[in-house]
């Protein structure tokens, strides 16, 4: 976040004034998102293990 606020500080004090602004991210940010199972139930996982991270998954 400190990375977007200097950029909008910086179009501030040069007047710019761009029309659009897009902001990318990745679930390292946000965390895992939800996904659907072949029988169409809905999973919301929880946050990932030192030993999960540890191997990859």
């Amino acid at each position: 976040m400190v990375g977007t606020t200097q950029m909008l500080d910086a179009l501030v004090r040069h007047e710019q004034r761009p029309q659009r602004i897009l902001l990318a991210s990745s679930r390292a940010v946000y965390g895992e998102g939800a996904w659907t199972d072949p029988a169409g139930a809905v999973h919301y996982p929880g946050q990932r293990s030192r030993a999960m991270l540890g191997a990859a998954q």
